[in-house]
């Protein structure tokens, strides 16, 4: 009997009330600190990977085409819709769809899934080059420049600068290939500039396109200094 009711004490005398809230609250601060953190890094992991992926996936693409093409020095840049069909759409793995037009940031072009979710988007600069908008996390929110969706280009020939009309895209390009924005460009440059800057958030189409340059010359990290916050 004795140590039944020494049993008894022992969780009659357990946490009170007051103890209880002040661990909560404890938990609670603890929790609001730490999920951001958590949540941040793992949209930086998501653009990682699958931007790299896309770059690899894109780059694969070319050169399986060009097996059956030709040198993408001969191909036809003067039509996206055709060039996506030919050229690009039958060489990419588990593609979902055909290229269906739509129109991103007035321009008319091509969007088509990846398996992993992206999506692919190529339209058409002058006759020179096809640029490939990423869209990492497909048609998940903020679709904007910089934070899931980045610049490609596939480049016809060598050349000291390619420019779209909305600022220089890349800098001494070797030879055709994929090449991401803002190639060869100088650090300050990459950030601050006023069309493509990874840092200039504005109305402008293709502001932040040279992100995926910031990126890529990091080993595919997203850099503690990187100007786009997740």
């Amino acid at each position: 009997m004795k140590n039944c009711r020494q049993v008894f004490s022992i969780f009659k005398s357990g946490f009170t009330l007051a103890e209880v809230l002040i661990t909560l609250v404890i938990v609670g601060v603890i929790a609001a600190l730490t999920i951001p953190t958590v949540i941040s890094t793992y949209r930086k992991s998501v653009v990682e990977s699958r931007l790299k992926a896309s770059f690899s996936n894109l780059s694969n693409a070319v050169n399986r085409s060009v097996v059956d093409n030709g040198s993408i020095v001969l191909w036809d840049y003067s039509d996206y819709e055709n060039f996506t069909n030919k050229y690009i759409l039958p060489y990419v793995k588990n593609a979902k769809g055909n290229c269906v037009q739509q129109y991103v940031l007035n321009t008319p072009s091509c969007n088509f899934y990846l398996a992993d979710g992206t999506i692919w988007n190529i339209s058409q600069k002058g006759t020179k080059f096809m640029q490939v908008m990423v869209d990492v996390n497909g048609d998940a929110k903020p679709n904007k420049n910089g934070h899931d969706r980045f610049y490609f280009h596939i480049f016809p020939t060598a050349k000291s600068i390619y420019n779209a009309g909305d600022g220089d895209v890349a800098h001494n390009v070797e030879g055709p290939g994929v090449y991401y924005d803002g190639y060869g460009i100088a650090g300050s440059t990459l950030i601050n500039s006023p069309y493509r800057g990874c840092s200039n958030d504005c109305s402008y189409g293709t502001c932040m396109a040279h992100c995926a340059a910031i990126i890529a010359q990091n080993s595919w990290k997203i850099p503690s200094n990187y100007p786009v916050k997740f």
